[in-house]
């Protein structure tokens, strides 16, 4: 069950990315991981606490625990990674799994990282304040339909929220690949940085 490439148009699952550095830096602070396990497609972006490569190195750890205990329970997983970088600077973190079998799609999260979905279901979870490593909150993990089709974002805290409203309807058919770059390009800011992920399983409706 290794990690996914990103799937050209007619290929299922299918994701996309765009990631880049804060401005002055070389090194994005985060990282992400896409990969099929027991129940379906998982995805994981890691943001490190700062905008460097310490940062980056945190985000890496933590994705690497992803990995190990990738058919874990989400809440699990992330307590996992909470027990993994305590004595790091820590990491904001969102999980999202998506479920063809169980038609169920499954989000949780700690700190600033945001998911969304582009499609005609309605899913806007929120991750709990905290931060992975140094202060685990109560986490909630939300639960929706799956639906054939949707696109579920996670976004790192360098992506404005005015995206919500803007570009969702606009982009709900786009290919992963260039809806993370559309929202990325458009709605990205230069003093953090930015990692937008995009995945979608099955074809749509």
């Amino acid at each position: 069950m290794a990690a996914l490439t990103p799937g050209r148009p007619g290929e299922w699952p299918r994701w996309g990315v765009m990631q880049c550095a804060r401005s002055g830096q070389s090194v994005c602070g985060d990282a992400f991981w896409v990969g099929e396990t027991r129940s379906g497609l998982l995805a994981a972006l890691a943001s490190g606490l700062g905008s460097d490569e310490s940062a980056a190195q945190v985000a890496r750890q933590a994705i690497d625990v992803v990995v190990q205990f990738r058919d874990a329970v989400l809440l699990d997983i992330l307590q996992h990674c909470h027990m993994a970088l305590v004595s790091t600077r820590g990491a904001l973190m969102g999980l999202l799994r998506i479920d063809p079998m169980q038609a169920t799609v499954q989000y949780a999260g700690v700190g600033t990282v945001e998911c969304r979905v582009l499609g005609a279901g309605k899913f806007a979870p929120f991750s709990a304040y905290g931060i992975i490593g140094h202060r685990l909150p109560t986490i909630r993990m939300f639960e929706t339909a799956y639906r054939a089709g949707d696109a579920y974002v996670l976004y790192s805290d360098g992506i404005t929220h005015e995206f919500e409203t803007a570009a969702l309807v606009s982009l709900a058919h786009a290919e992963p690949q260039v809806v993370a770059e559309t929202i990325g390009r458009d709605y990205g800011t230069l003093d953090d940085d930015v990692t937008v992920l995009v995945a979608r399983y099955g074809s749509e409706p």
